[in-house]
C-alpha cells in the first residue's frame, strides 16, 4: 500500500511539475526557517516540486548556520543540491549535500536516478532522515569511518536491498545485508527492499533500534528473540503485510510508534515486563481486533490505540494509572470498556469517536475526565461517574446519544456538568 501512494504522489508531482519551469534558484519563502543567534536555521524546504535546489549563504541579510534533519524530506523530486560559493558552513559532493568539513552527510537528494552509493571516506555521521524516500537506491556503502546514524535516515528507500560496511569499521556490520552495530547487540537498519517475507532477529539483539524495520511493507512476519529489551521508537512501522507479532517477556520498552500503520497486524499480546505502551504505539493499526494489556503497564501512552477502527475489545488491567490522550480515539468497533480502579486520569479525546460503546464504568479511583473524553460516542447512553471526579473537562460528553443520562451523587462535579451542558442526570 505506501508502494502504490508513494509512486501515485511522485507521479502526481511530475506532472505539476511539468506545468512550470524549475530552477536551482529560489527566494527565501522557499525555505522555513528560525532565527538561531546572529544566523538563521533552514528548518524545511517548502518546494516539493523543485529538482535541485541551492543552500545561500544568506537568507534575509542572516547566515545559513545550521540545516535541521529531515529539512529536505517532502522533495522526492530533488536530484542534486548545489551551495552559494560564499556560504562557508556546507558543501555539495555529487549531488549530495554535506558540511563544510565534509563529516556529516545531511542529505542525499531523493530523485537521484542511481542504484548504489557509497559514502565517501571521511564521513563521521550520517544525518537523520538522510536518504529519505530514495527510491532508486538498491545498496548503500558505509566507510571505515561512519561513527554514528542518525534516525531512521533510510526511511521510504523501498527499493534497498542491502547494506555493506567496510571492513575497518569498528562501530557497525552487517550479517545478511542487514546492519547491526558491531557488537551485534542493536539491529540498526532492515533493508526495505530486501526480497523475504519473514525474518528471525538474531538472539544476541537487545535492541530493536528506533525504525529499524519502517516501511518494510514486504515482511509478514518477525520473529523476536527473548534477549530483545527494547522496541524502539517507529521500529516496525508501516510495516503494512505484518499479521502478527509475539513480543517475548524479556522486552522493557515499546517506543513512541513502534507498530504504527501496520495495516495487517490482527492481535498483540504484550508481556508483563513492560510497563509502558509509548505514544501511537499502534496508531492506525485498523486490523487490530484485540489486545491484552498486562499487569505491569502504568501508562497507555497517547494516542496508543488511535483509530484503530477494528478493536472491539480491551483488557486494561489494575496496574495502569493514566489512559492518555486520544489513547483509543477512533476505535469504532469499541462496545465497551472497564476502566479499572487503579486510573486516576482519563486524558483528553481518550475514546472521542468510539461509535459503538454503549456504557463505561468510571470507578472511584478517577479525578480527572479530560476535555472531550467521550466526545461523539454517539451511541453512550448511560454513564456513572463517582464523587472522586473533580474535573470534567469541556465537551467531555458532547455529541453522545440524545437520551444519555449521567449518573452521580447529589452536588457532585458530575450533577454540575450536566446541568451546565443540558444533559440527563440521576442521583444515586
Amino acid at each position: 500500500m505506501q508502494r502504490f501512494l508513494l509512486a501515485l504522489l511522485i507521479a502526481s508531482l511530475c506532472v505539476f511539475a511539468s506545468c512550470a519551469p524549475l530552477t536551482s534558484f529560489f527566494t527565501p519563502k522557499a525555505f522555513k526557517t528560525r532565527i538561531e543567534g546572529d544566523g538563521v536555521v533552514i528548518v524545511e524546504f517548502l518546494d516539493n516540486r523543485a529538482t535541485s535546489v541551492v543552500i545561500p549563504a544568506k537568507i534575509d541579510g542572516r547566515p545559513v548556520v545550521k540545516i535541521d534533519e529531515g529539512a529536505f524530506c517532502s522533495c522526492p523530486l530533488l536530484t542534486s543540491f548545489a551551495v552559494s560559493s560564499d556560504n562557508p558552513r556546507f558543501q555539495a559532493v555529487d549531488g549530495a549535500l554535506f558540511t563544510a568539513d565534509g563529516k556529516t552527510l545531511i542529505a542525499f537528494p531523493a530523485g537521484k536516478k542511481t542504484t548504489k552509493y557509497a559514502i565517501p571516506d571521511g564521513v563521521e555521521a550520517v544525518g537523520a532522515y538522510a536518504f529519505d524516500c530514495c527510491l532508486s537506491l538498491t545498496s548503500v556503502e558505509i566507510p571505515a569511518s561512519v561513527e554514528t546514524i542518525g534516525e531512521s535516515p533510510f526511511h521510504l528507500c523501498l527499493s534497498l536491498t542491502s547494506f555493506a560496511v567496510s571492513s575497518d569499521n569498528p562501530r557497525f556490520k552487517t550479517v545478511d545485508d542487514v546492519l547491526f552495530a558491531a557488537d551485534g547487540k542493536t539491529l540498526t537498519a532492515f533493508p526495505a527492499g530486501k526480497e523475504t517475507t519473514k525474518y528471525v532477529i538474531p538472539d544476541c539483539v537487545e535492541t530493536v533500534g528506533a525504525y529499524a524495520f519502517s516501511s518494510c511493507d514486504l515482511l509478514t512476519s518477525v520473529e523476536i528473540p527473548a534477549s530483545v529489551k527494547t522496541i524502539g521508537d517507529g521500529a516496525f512501522a508501516g510495516c503494512d503485510l505484518l499479521t502478527s507479532v509475539e513480543i517475548p517477556a524479556s522486552v522493557e520498552t515499546i517506543g513512541d510508534g513502534a507498530f504504527y500503520a501496520c495495516d495487517s497486524l490482527t492481535s498483540v499480546e504484550i508481556p508483563d515486563s513492560v510497563e509502558t505502551i509509548g505514544k501511537s504505539a499502534f496508531y492506525l493499526c485498523d486490523s487490530l481486533t484485540s489486545v491484552k494489556i498486562p499487569n505491569s503497564v502504568e501508562t497507555i501512552g497517547k494516542s496508543a490505540f488511535y483509530l484503530c477502527d477494528s478493536l472491539t475489545s480491551v483488557e486494561i488491567p489494575n496496574s495502569v494509572k493514566t489512559i492518555g490522550e486520544k489513547a483509543f480515539t477512533g476505535c469504532r468497533s469499541l462496545t465497551s470498556v472497564e476502566i479499572p480502579a487503579s486510573v486516576k486520569t482519563i486524558g483528553a479525546y481518550a475514546f472521542m469517536d468510539c461509535d459503538s460503546l454503549t456504557s463505561v464504568e468510571i470507578p472511584d479511583s478517577v479525578e480527572k475526565i479530560g476535555k472531550n473524553a467521550f466526545y461523539r460516542c454517539d451511541s453512550l447512553t448511560s454513564v456513572e461517574i463517582p464523587n472522586s471526579v473533580a474535573t470534567i473537562g469541556d465537551k467531555a460528553f458532547d455529541g453522545c446519544a440524545a437520551d444519555l443520562t449521567l449518573y452521580g451523587a447529589a452536588g457532585s462535579a458530575a450533577e454540575e456538568y450536566a446541568r451546565e451542558n443540558n444533559l440527563r442526570f440521576e442521583a444515586r
